[in-house]
């Protein structure tokens, strides 16, 4: 078993401190510091870098936090030894390579923790969801190509990796409102598939997704005018890559999970899910009522060109997956029990004694 980390005694100067982190050490109780010894309990940090990473660059080193969290509580056996992959999962005589990656926020683009980042009524008024989606999609397909190259320059001949399935683990950090990007983004950029709920895609009519049209994107501008292309999934290019995991909810809510209500503290969440028959409701809920789990939000988009499949890896409730039909050009989505779609967070403190 290895020792406790201390991620929240600053090793680095305060300029040097992500805002995310920052704001922890200001506004967290001492319940949520007990939350986050369960949440990152037996993380193994292979570098020596993590806690440094956690406090000046966070996102990268909190989604690798959290993946680690969840494959524990799925009950694979997290193998170490090795520098590379980021986790190599085994489950009886199955065994799976799993790399992370994070998307964050383009040069010059606001960060998520930027002011223009918080979920505030006004921030989010401001929010155009196809513009939103075009960020992500850019976002995204840099992740996972650079990845991709990563794994097919220097990752593929090696022993770990030899003859298992190879998952790359996307995590969205990339824009104020990243939250509330869903699918949207991702299904263009794995299967060229763009679900256009508000009709503002310029595309070819592909198909109906209910009563929301799907188009054709298989390419999308960047900033200086080149055609990005999308539908990484959508031909043999990448066969080496099983799927892709993803989530763009892998936030400080997931701590929260395990945190106690006190007196002096009190968390509302307001979620919304699908259920399997693609009926879209509400919860609203407590720390107490324990509604949310590490697996809510987390999506699995399958290659159907993939040398080595994991169809039947990820078959947990809260985890959704995604299979694409080569022959018919469409997306299947199957919701296990429920699909979080989005959700936020309302935290009220109160003065002790009060």
């Amino acid at each position: 078993m290895s020792e406790q980390l201390d991620f929240f005694t600053p090793i680095v100067p305060e300029n040097a401190q992500h805002n995310n982190f920052k704001s922890i050490l200001k506004t967290e109780d001492s319940s949520f510091f007990e939350a986050f010894r369960e949440f990152s309990k037996d993380f193994t940090d292979r570098d020596g870098k993590i806690v440094k990473e956690f406090q000046t660059t966070f996102n990268s080193a909190f989604w690798e936090i959290y993946l680690h969290r969840l494959f524990s509580d799925l009950g694979y056996e997290i193998v170490t030894g090795y520098n590379r992959p980021d986790f190599l999962l085994k489950s009886g005589n199955n065994e799976l390579a799993v790399e992370a990656v994070i998307a964050n926020n383009a040069c010059g683009a606001p960060a998520e923790s930027s002011e223009a980042g918080r979920p505030t009524p006004e921030n989010l008024k401001k929010v155009d969801l196809f513009e939103l989606n075009k960020n992500a999609i850019l976002r995204y397909c840099t992740s996972i190509v650079s990845k991709y190259k990563k794994y097919d320059k220097e990752y593929r001949e090696l022993e770990q990796f030899s003859d298992k399935p190879f998952i790359i683990a996307l995590g969205s950090y990339d824009q104020p409102a990243f939250f509330l990007e869903n699918d949207r983004a991702i299904l263009p950029v794995l299967y060229g598939l763009y679900v256009d709920e508000q009709n503002k895609f310029d595309g070819e009519l592909a198909y109906q997704f209910g009563p929301a049209p799907v188009k054709k994107m298989s390419t999308l501008k960047n900033k200086n005018g080149s055609d990005v292309p999308l539908g990484l999934f959508a031909n043999s290019d990448m066969k080496e890559v099983s799927a892709v995991l993803f989530s763009c909810l892998a936030t400080l809510n997931k701590v929260r999970i395990f945190q106690s209500e006190n007196e002096n503290y009190k968390v509302f969440f307001h979620s919304g899910y699908a259920n399997e028959h693609n009926e879209f409701y509400h919860k609203i809920s407590s720390l107490e009522d324990k509604i949310e789990t590490i697996e809510d939000g987390l999506y699995v988009f399958h290659n159907p060109y993939a040398e080595k499949t994991v169809i039947d890896c990820f078959k947990y409730p809260g985890i959704t997956n995604y299979i694409y039909d080569i022959k018919t050009g469409v997306f299947h989505r199957y919701i296990n029990g429920r699909q979080l779609l989005c959700r936020m967070s309302h935290i009220f403190k109160f003065h002790e004694g009060k």
